[in-house]
């Protein structure tokens, strides 16, 4: 290699403000503040990687101190812009934070400042990733920042203004830089590429902007790297999804297409060939992600400028998607898509991705993937079927969940009641024995009950008490009970946290029946979200207001000792009749009011009979 040879990236850096690609809105305030002469002392470039903050920087610093005066277009001759050029100038220096970030480090910058420049107007100070300074090198520079000497300038360069103190961020002016388009990007790599004499297709340079997530210093290296491929003959674009580890597009529709007509084997098939050729599980998942955003793309859009725009995609491949048949569909593309987020969730984390990325194929090819409407608005069929009480069928989705719970302990304490042996099918007024008056009255259910109108509660544990009250699988009741280390409700979200991916696989089997014990307590709204968090104390998350469907069933839950009834204060009862007086004999072996056995429960007895001394019943 030759010593003069330099990286695409160095060889093409921008040298004046007309070479800047994608910061119009910036060069122009610049170049507007040097005509005018309102120079700051101290500027903030931040913005992505490769955007042309440090190079900015050298040009202003070139505009500033040209040895033919300050102007827009420096002369790039001159031993000032010489210099600056090469890193290398006296009265512009270059300072790397991440190496030079602690507090003795900024007491060396101060004391440099006191010194006059030597060849140009001002000494400038440009300060690359000032996010990584400490703390105390921060504070140490405040003044100097506030009021340097009427010649010194600095300009501070991050990728994380963020992260940089606000008192500083203060005492600068912000420049903030975005991302190049891919059209820029583009045009800057064609015009490289005909001075290097390379040879490459349109669609491979577009595949190289696609690539570098915005950032021209990307393009450049990646375009320098198959450079020497293009020199002999024309570079293609799946030469540059194979150097970027990208699969191309037809493996993609063959896996897809599989899937999509249930051909396990099949889809097995590619992915394992793909695999062979070094596909990695993640990167595998990742391309399979974005072919399918870009196949909804496509068959979303009318417009082929609109596909170009958003995707990679060339006009034969376009035109081969355009034909499919109903499989393709949106609907189907949308859901699988979703299905495989979810996994690759899963992929990135675990210990042997070769398993999940099999899983993702096999579900998916199985039709998996069609079943997740069902989880972002589910509909637990335990919900939907009558509960029988004494052969008199109540319908359960009018109920709120306190009073579901109250049905189904009315009907356990029935069962264990001597008396009521057997019921009657019809609700009968006429005089009978006592025994079968009170059993009669007693199980008289409501045909409906009304909804309880919403009403406005204090959050807390006790809301989260309410929707597992709802829960009519015991097994998930406990589940969602202890194994959840985070229950939070953000918005319109509750997301519920484990510590592994075991507890949080099983919280999808059961995520239906939280959904809807969620919307039966909360809102038809509010969505459902796992997620896997780090070990720590469990917290459990509500707003400070909230609005319910049931205020009976909070006030239950915040209920965590019993009151304390006596038998001159015993809770209403509905359809309550008096029994006929006993004899004091009779009094004094049997309660007072056998229908408040239907109200409390064996828990809330032995509540009461430690309490007061005895069971009220």
């Amino acid at each position: 290699m030759s010593d003069k040879y330099l990286p695409f990236f160095r060889k093409y850096r921008p040298q004046q403000f007309s070479d800047l690609i994608g910061q119009e809105a910036l060069v122009k305030a610049l170049s507007n503040a040097i005509e005018l002469n309102r120079i700051a002392n101290a500027y903030l470039f931040c913005g992505p990687r490769g955007t042309g903050k440090t190079s900015s920087a050298r040009i202003f610093a070139k505009s500033l101190n040209c040895a033919e005066g300050i102007s827009v277009s420096p002369c790039q001759k001159c031993a000032s812009c010489t210099d600056i050029t090469n890193a290398s100038g006296l009265d512009v220096i270059e300072i790397d934070a991440a190496s030079n970030r602690g507090i003795d480090d900024a007491k060396e910058l101060i004391s440099q400042v006191q010194y006059a420049p030597i060849n140009g107007r001002y000494k400038i100070f440009i300060i690359d990733e000032v996010h990584m300074l400490s703390k105390d090198a921060f504070n140490a520079l405040l003044k100097t920042f506030e009021e340097p000497p009427a010649n010194v300038i600095f300009i501070l360069a991050t990728t994380e203004p963020h992260k940089v103190l606000e008192t500083i961020v203060s005492r600068c002016q912000r420049y903030d830089f975005r991302r190049i388009t891919i059209e820029d990007i583009v045009g800057k790599l064609k015009e490289v590429a005909a001075l290097e004499k390379i040879k490459i297709t349109d669609d491979a340079l577009f595949e190289i902007a696609k690539s570098s997530n915005g950032g021209m210093r990307d393009s450049l290296a990646l375009l320098d790297q198959v450079a020497v491929l293009g020199l002999k003959e024309e570079i293609t674009r799946e030469e540059i999804e194979s150097l970027v580890g990208k699969v191309s597009f037809k493996p993609m529709f063959e896996l897809t297409n599989s899937i999509l007509k249930s051909d396990t084997e099949g889809a097995l098939n590619i992915s394992s060939e793909l695999l062979k050729k070094g596909s990695e599980p993640r990167n595998l998942t990742d391309n399979l992600i974005d072919f399918l955003k870009n196949a909804i793309i496509v068959k979303s859009a009318s417009n082929p400028e609109v596909v170009s725009k958003f995707t990679t995609l060339v006009k034969q491949d376009i035109e081969l998607l355009d034909s499919t048949g109903d499989d393709f569909s949106v609907d189907n593309l949308s859901k699988l898509l979703d299905f495989a987020i979810n996994f690759y969730k899963n992929i990135k984390s675990a210990n042997n991705p070769y398993i999940w990325l099999e899983l993702l194929i096999i579900q998916a090819s199985c039709g998996a993937y069609k079943a997740l409407s069902a989880q972002t608005v589910p509909v637990s069929s335990s919900f939907a079927q009558p509960v029988s009480l004494n052969k008199v069928s109540v319908p359960k989705q009018n109920m709120s969940p306190v009073q579901e719970v109250q049905t189904s302990s009315q009907a356990q304490n029935t069962k264990n009641q001597p008396e009521i042996q057997k019921p009657q099918t019809d609700v009968q007024v006429e005089t009978q024995p006592k025994a079968a008056t009170n059993l009669q009255v007693e199980q008289s259910p409501k045909p409906q009950i009304s909804p309880v109108p919403k009403q406005i509660t204090q959050g807390g544990v006790a809301v989260w008490d309410a929707i597992l009250a709802s829960i009519q699988n015991p097994l998930a009741n406990g589940f969602f009970k202890q194994v959840p280390q985070i229950v939070k409700l953000e918005g319109d979200i509750l997301t519920i946290g484990f510590n592994n991916p075991n507890t949080l696989n099983q919280g999808k089997g059961k995520v239906a029946l939280l959904q809807t014990a969620v919307q039966h307590v909360l809102s038809d709204k509010i969505q459902v979200s796992l997620i896997q968090v780090p070990k720590g104390e469990k917290v459990i998350s509500f707003p400070s207001e909230i609005e319910v469907n049931s205020s009976q069933s909070v006030d239950d839950a915040q209920s965590q000792t019993p009151k304390n009834y006596t038998d001159d204060n015993l809770p209403e009862v509905d359809n309550f009749v008096e029994l006929p007086q006993a004899s004091s004999n009779e009094q004094t072996d049997k309660p007072k009011n056998k229908a408040n056995d239907l109200i409390y429960s064996d828990k809330t007895k032995n509540y009461l009979d430690v309490f007061n001394g005895k069971i009220v019943d």
